[in-house]
């Protein structure tokens, strides 16, 4: 690790000479990131990390500390992982689990059913995938757990940690991606983002890390490419429709939350969209960010992608839930086996689409 750290340094030296040579006015000082941390405190304010120049390679270089990271504990000895898990350095997020027992949402107005007696947990480092037909209550199973759900009369239990907690007491660590676009259209994608970090991060937190924190997603979110480019709105076109998905996703990212709440993200999508949003997801579930979402008719190698399934019927019924690479063994022993050429989670939708069907006929006397 002090290897890939020194030779991060190393380039950085040599790029910050190279500006020097073509612009000797913006020399202001060069700080290799070696000296005794305890050192700062007594700097003084002239040379403290504050110019536009000096922030934003702060950023990238921490960027490139944590590739160089991720590269290298990709074949960690014994000695390097107890070095990672002692590095004080390293951010950690606290984490959430959500664990939910005999959850059943009714609409007040009507009278009816949303979802179930629904039970089971979410857990911290994962991703789950709600999936389910049409009126299966999906979105209702996300309202929920975010404490959102309007107009409906809800029993049973939702803890937190093991908790019987409000959720909204752990708001400014939750993050909720709406079905619909939330982005401003007269803004650039920068923008967006940096609008949304203002509001979202701690009024304590230096500017530094808030450019570190909204680089880091723009790298992740692979938006590099459009960041000075306008959203768009319905008379003036900006970004693709892919684009404006990430954008959306990562103006909850930029708050850097301990539980990521998504309705839909790949809606709309082509598969090469869906798949680098899925990995830019799976690089926050290794810091620990529970993550659930809803996702509509995912292709096979992006159902592979995610670690757990809850499946819901139509009426809010809990079909599945448990890790998705049992689920087709699972349903294997229940004798809905899956055709060839037939995408799984497709199947299951189907059947069970059609199974609620034939029960409501059948209760109806039809």
């Amino acid at each position: 690790m002090k290897i890939c750290i020194l030779h991060a340094q190393i380039v950085r030296l040599h790029l910050w000479l190279h500006e020097i040579e073509l612009d000797p006015d913006i020399y202001e000082g060069i700080s290799l990131g070696i000296e005794d941390p305890n050192t700062k405190r007594h700097m003084p304010k002239g040379k403290e990390v504050n110019t536009h120049s000096q922030i934003f390679k702060y950023a990238y270089t921490q960027i490139e500390k944590e590739k160089a990271m991720q590269q290298q504990n990709k074949d960690l000895t014994f000695s390097g992982v107890v070095s990672l898990a002692t590095d004080t350095e390293i951010k950690k997020r606290p984490l959430i689990e959500i664990s939910f027992n005999d959850l059943t949402l009714t609409l007040k107005a009507k009278n009816k059913h949303l979802l179930r007696c629904v039970t089971g947990k979410i857990k911290p480092g994962r991703i789950t995938a709600v999936m389910g037909p049409s009126g299966a209550g999906k979105t209702t199973f996300l309202s929920a757990l975010a404490g959102k759900a309007i107009g409906c009369r809800m029993t049973g239990l939702i803890l937190i940690n093991g908790k019987n907690e409000s959720v909204h007491s752990y708001k400014k660590i939750i993050g909720f991606v709406p079905q619909d676009d939330i982005v401003h259209g007269n803004l650039t994608v920068e923008e967006n983002l940096w609008f949304s970090a203002h509001c979202r991060l701690s009024a304590y937190m230096s500017k530094p890390d808030k450019v570190l924190i909204v680089e880091r997603v723009i790298e992740s979110l692979g938006l590099q490419s459009v960041r000075d480019s306008m959203v768009g709105t319905v008379e003036k076109r900006g970004i693709s429709g892919g684009q404006r998905k990430r954008v959306n996703v990562g103006l909850e990212m930029v708050m850097e939350p301990s539980l990521l709440i998504l309705d839909e993200p790949t809606s709309g999508l082509d598969s090469a969209s869906s798949q680098l949003l899925l990995r830019a997801l799976r690089r926050e579930a290794l810091e620990g960010v529970n993550i659930c979402m809803v996702v509509h008719q995912p292709s096979y190698a992006l159902f592979k992608m995610f670690d757990d399934l809850v499946l819901l019927a139509k009426g809010g019924l809990t079909v599945y839930h448990g890790p998705v690479k049992k689920v087709e063994e699972y349903f294997a022993g229940l004798g809905i086996s899956v055709p060839e050429r037939v995408n799984p989670p497709d199947h299951y939708i189907d059947v069970f689409g059609g199974y609620s069907e034939i029960k409501c006929e059948l209760k109806c006397g039809l």
